[in-house]
């Protein structure tokens, strides 16, 4: 089966290619002037690329590779949340708008470790990861 963007479009909390440029563009202004923040973007993007290149095979592989590599996804998924976190919480230290994190889904980064967790929609921050590595996929050439 050939997959297709519109068959995307219609699961659960996907996010559209409009909201990943919306949600890209809003962290892109805000680390306009920063050098640090740029630096911690790049770390993002880094595990997002990561990530989005295991993801973008997924659906080539058989059951048996799928049982091999999903740990190694898992993992790449994990950092990509965790980096993500930390260019929030960065931002908003700084004083800079960050409700673009809520935008996908996740409030855990603002808790500290006391507090109990909400809800992470790690489908949500995968599919972010594959837009980031496709504007920075894009750029390349």
């Amino acid at each position: 089966m050939i997959e297709r963007y519109e068959n995307y479009l219609g699961l659960k909390d996907s996010v559209s290619f409009e909201e990943a440029v919306e949600i890209y563009g809003r962290i892109a202004e805000q680390l306009a002037d920063s050098c640090e923040g740029a630096e911690i973007f790049e770390e993002y993007v880094a595990a997002a690329v990561d990530y989005a290149k295991v993801r973008s095979g997924w659906l080539l592989l058989s059951r048996r590779e799928k049982e091999e590599q999903d740990s190694r996804r898992t993992a790449l998924h994990d950092r990509s949340i965790i980096t993500l976190n930390i260019l929030a919480r960065w931002m908003n230290m700084e004083g800079k708008d960050c409700t673009w994190r809520d935008a996908l889904g996740d409030s855990t980064w603002r808790m500290n470790d006391y507090d109990v967790k909400k809800e992470i929609h790690r489908k949500r921050i995968g599919d972010f990861n594959c837009y980031a590595a496709l504007f920075y996929g894009l750029n390349a050439r």
